[in-house]
Protein backbone atom coordinates (compact mmCIF):
# COMPACT_ATOMS: atom_id res chain seq x y z
CA UNK A 1 0.00 0.00 0.00
CA UNK A 2 2.74 2.43 0.91
CA UNK A 3 4.62 1.90 -2.36
CA UNK A 4 1.51 2.31 -4.44
CA UNK A 5 0.55 5.54 -2.68
CA UNK A 6 4.00 7.08 -2.97
CA UNK A 7 4.07 6.18 -6.68
CA UNK A 8 0.78 7.83 -7.50
CA UNK A 9 1.51 11.15 -5.74
CA UNK A 10 4.18 12.32 -8.25
CA UNK A 11 1.88 11.43 -11.12
CA UNK A 12 -1.01 13.32 -9.55
CA UNK A 13 1.22 16.31 -8.88
CA UNK A 14 2.47 16.22 -12.48
CA UNK A 15 -1.07 16.09 -13.85
CA UNK A 16 -2.03 19.02 -11.62
CA UNK A 17 0.94 21.08 -12.83
CA UNK A 18 0.15 20.29 -16.49
CA UNK A 19 -3.51 21.14 -15.96
CA UNK A 20 -2.60 24.43 -14.29
CA UNK A 21 -0.26 25.34 -17.14
CA UNK A 22 -2.94 24.54 -19.69
CA UNK A 23 -5.40 26.70 -17.77
CA UNK A 24 -2.92 29.60 -17.67
CA UNK A 25 -2.33 29.32 -21.41
CA UNK A 26 -6.09 29.20 -22.04
CA UNK A 27 -6.63 32.30 -19.89
CA UNK A 28 -3.91 34.19 -21.77
CA UNK A 29 -5.40 33.17 -25.13
CA UNK A 30 -8.91 34.17 -24.09
CA UNK A 31 -7.68 37.54 -22.83
CA UNK A 32 -6.47 38.25 -26.34
CA UNK A 33 -9.09 36.38 -28.37
CA UNK A 34 -12.22 37.68 -26.67
CA UNK A 35 -11.52 41.42 -27.15
CA UNK A 36 -10.34 40.80 -30.71
CA UNK A 37 -13.43 38.72 -31.43
CA UNK A 38 -15.71 41.33 -29.91
CA UNK A 39 -14.04 44.06 -31.94
CA UNK A 40 -14.35 42.01 -35.12
CA UNK A 41 -18.02 41.34 -34.40
CA UNK A 42 -18.68 45.02 -33.75
CA UNK A 43 -16.90 46.06 -36.94
CA UNK A 44 -18.84 43.43 -38.86
CA UNK A 45 -22.17 44.64 -37.49
CA UNK A 46 -21.36 48.27 -38.23
CA UNK A 47 -20.14 47.36 -41.67
CA UNK A 48 -23.28 45.42 -42.51
CA UNK A 49 -25.52 48.19 -41.22
CA UNK A 50 -23.68 50.96 -43.02
CA UNK A 51 -22.99 49.21 -46.30
CA UNK A 52 -26.00 46.95 -46.82
CA UNK A 53 -28.41 48.91 -49.03
CA UNK A 54 -31.34 46.92 -47.66
CA UNK A 55 -30.69 48.13 -44.12
CA UNK A 56 -30.95 51.89 -44.43
CA UNK A 57 -33.51 53.18 -46.87
CA UNK A 58 -31.99 51.32 -49.81
CA UNK A 59 -29.97 54.52 -49.88
CA UNK A 60 -26.48 55.90 -49.51
CA UNK A 61 -25.29 56.57 -45.98
CA UNK A 62 -22.37 58.74 -44.92
CA UNK A 63 -21.39 59.68 -41.37
CA UNK A 64 -18.53 61.65 -39.88
CA UNK A 65 -18.14 59.18 -37.01
CA UNK A 66 -19.63 55.78 -36.13
CA UNK A 67 -19.42 54.12 -32.72
CA UNK A 68 -21.14 51.61 -30.46
CA UNK A 69 -22.96 52.38 -27.21
CA UNK A 70 -24.39 49.27 -25.61
CA UNK A 71 -26.80 47.73 -28.11
CA UNK A 72 -26.94 50.81 -30.32
CA UNK A 73 -24.94 52.11 -33.26
CA UNK A 74 -24.35 55.85 -32.81
CA UNK A 75 -23.58 58.00 -35.85
CA UNK A 76 -22.47 61.62 -35.81
CA UNK A 77 -23.61 63.88 -38.66
CA UNK A 78 -25.16 61.10 -40.75
CA UNK A 79 -26.37 61.89 -44.26
CA UNK A 80 -28.86 59.65 -46.03
CA UNK A 81 -29.77 59.98 -49.68
CA UNK A 82 -32.21 57.98 -51.76
CA UNK A 83 -34.98 58.14 -54.33
CA UNK A 84 -38.76 58.05 -54.22
CA UNK A 85 -40.12 55.28 -56.40
CA UNK A 86 -43.92 55.41 -56.26
CA UNK A 87 -44.79 56.81 -59.68
CA UNK A 88 -43.04 58.32 -62.65
CA UNK A 89 -39.37 59.22 -62.65
CA UNK A 90 -37.59 58.56 -59.31
CA UNK A 91 -36.99 61.78 -57.37
CA UNK A 92 -34.17 62.29 -54.85
CA UNK A 93 -34.46 62.93 -51.15
CA UNK A 94 -31.85 63.71 -48.50
CA UNK A 95 -31.81 63.52 -44.71
CA UNK A 96 -29.07 65.09 -42.57
CA UNK A 97 -29.00 64.86 -38.76
CA UNK A 98 -26.67 65.90 -35.98
CA UNK A 99 -26.88 62.42 -34.49
CA UNK A 100 -28.53 59.10 -35.28
CA UNK A 101 -28.96 55.98 -33.17
CA UNK A 102 -29.72 52.54 -34.53
CA UNK A 103 -30.68 49.47 -32.50
CA UNK A 104 -28.53 46.49 -33.52
CA UNK A 105 -31.50 44.18 -32.98
CA UNK A 106 -33.71 46.35 -35.22
CA UNK A 107 -31.40 47.73 -37.91
CA UNK A 108 -34.29 49.04 -40.02
CA UNK A 109 -35.23 51.58 -37.30
CA UNK A 110 -33.20 54.75 -36.83
CA UNK A 111 -33.71 57.52 -34.27
CA UNK A 112 -32.67 60.95 -35.59
CA UNK A 113 -31.86 64.12 -33.67
CA UNK A 114 -31.80 67.71 -34.98
CA UNK A 115 -32.53 66.71 -38.53
CA UNK A 116 -33.11 68.36 -41.88
CA UNK A 117 -34.81 66.57 -44.76
CA UNK A 118 -35.25 67.69 -48.35
CA UNK A 119 -37.67 65.90 -50.65
CA UNK A 120 -38.76 66.48 -54.23
CA UNK A 121 -42.29 67.81 -54.70
CA UNK A 122 -44.21 68.39 -57.95
CA UNK A 123 -42.25 68.96 -61.16
CA UNK A 124 -38.78 70.24 -60.23
CA UNK A 125 -40.11 71.44 -56.86
CA UNK A 126 -38.92 70.63 -53.37
CA UNK A 127 -39.78 70.88 -49.69
CA UNK A 128 -37.35 71.25 -46.80
CA UNK A 129 -38.31 69.94 -43.36
CA UNK A 130 -36.61 70.78 -40.07
CA UNK A 131 -37.37 68.92 -36.83
CA UNK A 132 -35.91 68.45 -33.38
CA UNK A 133 -36.26 64.67 -33.57
CA UNK A 134 -37.52 61.91 -35.81
CA UNK A 135 -37.76 58.18 -36.44
CA UNK A 136 -36.99 56.40 -39.71
CA UNK A 137 -38.18 52.94 -40.78
CA UNK A 138 -36.12 51.75 -43.72
CA UNK A 139 -38.55 48.93 -44.59
CA UNK A 140 -41.47 51.28 -45.19
CA UNK A 141 -39.36 54.39 -45.90
CA UNK A 142 -41.58 56.29 -43.47
CA UNK A 143 -40.03 59.25 -41.66
CA UNK A 144 -41.83 60.40 -38.50
CA UNK A 145 -41.03 63.90 -37.25
CA UNK A 146 -41.56 65.35 -33.77
CA UNK A 147 -41.13 68.73 -32.08
CA UNK A 148 -40.56 72.14 -33.63
CA UNK A 149 -41.24 71.08 -37.21
CA UNK A 150 -40.86 73.69 -39.93
CA UNK A 151 -41.60 73.13 -43.60
CA UNK A 152 -40.48 75.43 -46.42
CA UNK A 153 -41.04 74.91 -50.14
CA UNK A 154 -39.49 76.35 -53.28
CA UNK A 155 -42.74 78.35 -53.73
CA UNK A 156 -42.06 80.13 -50.40
CA UNK A 157 -44.91 78.30 -48.68
CA UNK A 158 -44.19 77.82 -44.99
CA UNK A 159 -45.72 75.64 -42.30
CA UNK A 160 -45.30 74.87 -38.63
CA UNK A 161 -46.30 71.49 -37.26
CA UNK A 162 -45.89 69.55 -34.03
CA UNK A 163 -46.09 66.11 -35.67
CA UNK A 164 -45.65 64.87 -39.22
CA UNK A 165 -45.40 61.57 -41.08
CA UNK A 166 -43.46 61.68 -44.35
CA UNK A 167 -43.75 58.89 -46.91
CA UNK A 168 -40.46 59.24 -48.78
CA UNK A 169 -41.46 56.78 -51.49
CA UNK A 170 -44.54 58.80 -52.40
CA UNK A 171 -43.28 62.27 -51.37
CA UNK A 172 -46.38 62.72 -49.21
CA UNK A 173 -46.71 64.50 -45.86
CA UNK A 174 -49.43 63.89 -43.29
CA UNK A 175 -49.87 65.76 -40.00
CA UNK A 176 -52.30 64.31 -37.42
CA UNK A 177 -51.85 67.41 -35.22
CA UNK A 178 -52.76 71.11 -35.70
CA UNK A 179 -50.88 73.00 -38.42
CA UNK A 180 -50.27 76.64 -39.36
CA UNK A 181 -49.52 77.23 -43.03
CA UNK A 182 -48.82 80.23 -45.26
CA UNK A 183 -49.51 79.46 -48.92
CA UNK A 184 -49.24 82.39 -51.30
CA UNK A 185 -51.63 85.10 -50.09
CA UNK A 186 -53.44 82.80 -47.63
CA UNK A 187 -52.84 81.70 -44.06
CA UNK A 188 -54.47 78.41 -43.12
CA UNK A 189 -54.84 76.72 -39.73
CA UNK A 190 -56.39 73.29 -39.25
CA UNK A 191 -56.40 70.27 -36.98
CA UNK A 192 -55.02 67.91 -39.61
CA UNK A 193 -53.30 68.11 -42.98
CA UNK A 194 -52.62 65.67 -45.80
CA UNK A 195 -50.33 66.52 -48.71
CA UNK A 196 -50.74 64.06 -51.62
CA UNK A 197 -49.49 63.49 -55.15
CA UNK A 198 -46.01 64.87 -54.45
CA UNK A 199 -47.48 68.12 -53.17
CA UNK A 200 -50.02 68.75 -55.92
CA UNK A 201 -53.04 68.13 -53.69
CA UNK A 202 -53.55 69.32 -50.09
CA UNK A 203 -56.43 68.36 -47.80
CA UNK A 204 -57.18 70.17 -44.52
CA UNK A 205 -59.62 68.71 -42.00
CA UNK A 206 -60.89 69.54 -38.52
CA UNK A 207 -61.27 73.16 -37.47
CA UNK A 208 -60.11 74.80 -40.68
CA UNK A 209 -59.63 78.57 -40.77
CA UNK A 210 -58.32 80.50 -43.75
CA UNK A 211 -57.46 84.18 -44.04
CA UNK A 212 -56.93 85.68 -47.52
CA UNK A 213 -54.75 88.75 -48.00
CA UNK A 214 -54.75 91.14 -50.98
CA UNK A 215 -52.06 90.45 -53.55
CA UNK A 216 -50.08 93.55 -52.50
CA UNK A 217 -50.35 92.66 -48.80
CA UNK A 218 -49.11 89.08 -48.66
CA UNK A 219 -48.26 87.86 -45.15
CA UNK A 220 -44.50 87.86 -44.86
CA UNK A 221 -42.32 86.60 -42.05
CA UNK A 222 -43.31 83.86 -39.65
CA UNK A 223 -46.61 82.05 -39.76
CA UNK A 224 -48.90 83.47 -37.08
Amino acid sequence: MTGTTSGTLPHARTRAIVSARRHSVLVRVLRIALPVGALALTVGVIGSIVSDPRVLLAAQLDAEDVGVSGSRIVMQRPRLTGYSSSTGEPKPYEIIAERAEQNIAKPNEVALHELKAKISMRENGWAELLAASGHMDSNTQILELYESIEVTTDLKDRARLSEAVVDLRKAEIVSPAPVDIKMGSAVITSDHMQLFQTGQRAVFTGRVRMVLYPENARPDGDVQ
